[in-house]
């Protein structure tokens, strides 16, 4: 994000990022059937007594001490705190298993560079697809293969094109209600570890935990290709989805380069350009919700409205914080040109630079780590 974020000290515990993100999306998978159906013609947010259901009365302690503080559960615990309890524990073995399974996409198949024949990409597509069969999912997963020429200029005035074939992965997990879904994403084109092995670590950990589980809403977990190249892989997927798919997407959840800069952000919403007003923000309100239910510390927009003007930086890391974009309508982004004015947007909303847009832009409300 080209925010004042960048070029802080770079956190080294990767392993809490993902631990964060694994609490709050086993708590959306679980909370978000209280989402009102999508209406695209509505932009309010959901008010806070609709978002999701009545609040646990104790908050517990994230991150390290989550399993202590599970295990240490007296006799007479709520049912709502012994609920919080358990996705502390589901969400830490979910984000160590994110963790390894980063580790390994990011060393096996370090450069996957959709465009290059030489690269690691289809290895790593067949990486996915071969992990997903070897967690028992077979009848469940799609590939889905487009044949993409792009023209782009080389050596000079060269006109110069380049034919590839991209393949999105999709696996559903029916829920009990087949007539809404949530999707669940992360591009898997890229380099490295934070852009973005971290997403796919946390998706193929998320899938295998939702092995054998009816949740209640249908789960798409979908491998986007091609991201690098222009958000050709969610272009493709978000174009094909009916009026009826959309209307019955609740949530798209969007991970990416979730092990990368110094802090966990969390976007939603869309800014109106015209007004500089933020509407559609039900996925954001409600992770940010349970993040604060959980034990996390948020800094959203009024936490951070002012605070770069003021301090002329950031605020300092912290490793059980969920940070969002500083930027307000009342302190926009300072010193924004032509060249970045995609960028300029609202908190806590984010830039169309990722595979959410594609989603956003048919009404389809979006978390974005």
């Amino acid at each position: 994000m080209y925010h004042f974020y960048m070029g802080s000290v770079v956190m080294q515990k990767k392993s809490v990022f993902l631990l964060m993100c694994a609490v709050l999306i086993t708590s959306l998978s679980s909370c978000v059937r209280n989402m009102p159906q999508n209406v695209q013609s509505v932009d309010a947010s959901v008010p806070a007594d609709e978002a999701v259901a009545s609040s646990p009365a104790e908050t517990v302690a994230p991150a390290e001490d989550a399993a202590a503080a599970a295990s240490n559960a007296p006799a007479d615990t709520d049912a709502s705190d012994v609920g919080i309890r358990q996705i502390l524990l589901q969400s830490d073995a979910v984000a160590a298993e994110a963790y390894r399974l980063m580790c390994e996409m990011a060393t096996e198949y370090p450069d996957r560079d959709i465009t290059r024949a030489d690269s690691d990409h289809g290895a790593c597509r067949g990486w996915i697809i071969r992990t997903l069969r070897e967690m028992g999912y077979e009848g469940q997963i799609r590939i889905d293969r487009h044949k993409v020429t792009q023209t782009g200029r080389a050596d000079g005035d060269t006109a110069k094109e380049n034919t590839f074939e991209l393949s999105n992965i999709e696996l559903t997990v029916p829920g009990k209600d087949p007539s809404r879904q949530i999707i669940v994403g992360a591009h898997y084109d890229g380099t490295g570890a934070g852009d973005n092995a971290s997403g796919v670590g946390l998706l193929l950990a998320a899938a295998n935990a939702l092995k054998d589980t009816h949740p209640d809403l249908t789960v798409k977990i979908v491998f986007f290709d091609a991201e690098e190249e222009g958000y050709l892989g969610s272009i493709m997927y978000a174009g094909a989805m009916s009026e009826e798919e959309i209307a019955s997407t609740v949530l798209m959840i969007n991970l990416d380069a979730l092990a990368f800069g110094d802090y966990c952000n969390i976007y939603g919403g869309v800014t109106d350009r015209k007004t500089g007003e933020v509407t559609r923000t039900e996925g954001y309100d409600l992770a940010v919700r349970y993040a604060r239910e959980l034990g996390f510390h948020v800094y959203g927009p009024e936490e951070l409205d002012g605070y770069f003007e003021k301090y002329g930086e950031g605020p300092p890391p912290d490793e059980i914080g969920i940070f969002t974009n500083p930027w307000t309508k009342a302190h926009p982004m300072p010193s924004a040109d032509s060249l970045h004015a995609n960028l300029v947007v609202f908190s806590p909303s984010t830039a169309d630079i990722s595979v959410h847009r594609d989603f956003a832009a048919r009404g389809i409300p979006y978390v974005y780590f």
